[in-house]
């Protein structure tokens, strides 16, 4: 099989691109990029691009996004996390009851502000680089995102666990901060982990340590197996390299296994059937 793509689980305590480093050296290929940036703290899937497939991971569907947070209430930080500068404590204490109806106005769409310290783009540099060097953010505006469920997996004390199920660009500790906020209290992320890009779930994954022992079996998707497109053979690959526009007519169908179904016809961004052949093997 191809390697065109990585499913891959990354350890907490190390960043993103540090993780990404590692796994370039481990399969040894000169270009890998990914999806979705996980903090040093977090934990879990990351989608990578293999050499030049990278240029289409823009084409994979990731959505939702599946993540195991644990928030702790009675704090803040400046990162929103609980490896942030402590703002204040908060001594309010909070109950299952209020948690419970708190949490369930957090599901649907809503407008939700990007944590400062974040990847998120503010005139092509990322916030969290404004906010090392305490300067303000004017442009960073709220994004709308969604939040499709909300499962509550714990709650003990001054913690809580949750299962969130969402949309592209939710950040949870935003949804933690938030959270405390709504409270009248304060509330960080202590513990995150990705479970779910999209079809993908973690136990599709592969880890570091298996692709240092030459363990090729797991994790690995061709383009085939990631992108939900139709397939078309061109008897003549040069204009379409070349940049150049191929009007299609009619197409020549087969399923997956190279069996003919028949010919059809492209109307308006559709294949329509016009000659089918069951060809029985």
């Amino acid at each position: 099989m191809e390697r065109h793509f990585l499913l891959i689980s990354k350890p907490k305590g190390i960043t993103s691109r540090k993780f990404l480093n590692k796994v370039q050296d481990a399969i040894g290929t000169e270009k890998v990029g990914h999806a979705g940036t996980l903090d040093p703290m977090a934990s879990g899937l990351l989608f990578i691009g293999i050499g030049k497939a990278t240029k289409l991971i823009q084409y994979v569907n990731l959505e939702p996004k599946e993540y195991v947070v644990q928030i702790q209430f009675g704090i803040e930080t400046d990162t929103n996390d609980i490896t942030g500068k402590v703002l204040r404590n908060c001594r309010k204490p909070v109950t299952l009851y209020e948690f419970m109806n708190v949490i369930q106005g957090f599901k649907g769409k809503f407008f939700q502000m990007p944590p400062l310290f974040s990847a998120k783009k503010v005139s092509g540099i990322e916030a969290y680089k404004y906010a090392r060097k305490g300067e303000a953010i004017n442009k960073l505006k709220p994004v709308e995102v969604e939040i499709y469920d909300i499962e509550v997996k714990s709650f003990l004390e001054n913690t809580a666990v949750l299962r969130i199920l969402c949309s592209k660009g939710t950040y949870m500790r935003a949804l933690a901060r938030d959270i405390g906020i709504r409270l009248q209290s304060c509330a960080v992320i202590s513990g995150i982990t990705r479970t779910r890009l999209g079809r993908f779930t973690i136990s599709d994954a592969t880890t570091l340590t298996e692709i240092e022992r030459g363990n090729f079996l797991r994790g690995f998707f061709s383009v085939d197996d990631v992108l939900d497109f139709s397939t078309v053979l061109l008897k003549n690959k040069a204009p379409f390299l070349n940049g150049n526009e191929i009007i299609l007519e009619r197409l020549i169908v087969k399923d997956k296994e190279g069996r003919l179904l028949g010919v059809g016809k492209v109307e308006q961004n559709s294949l329509k059937p016009e000659k089918v052949i069951y060809e029985d093997i």
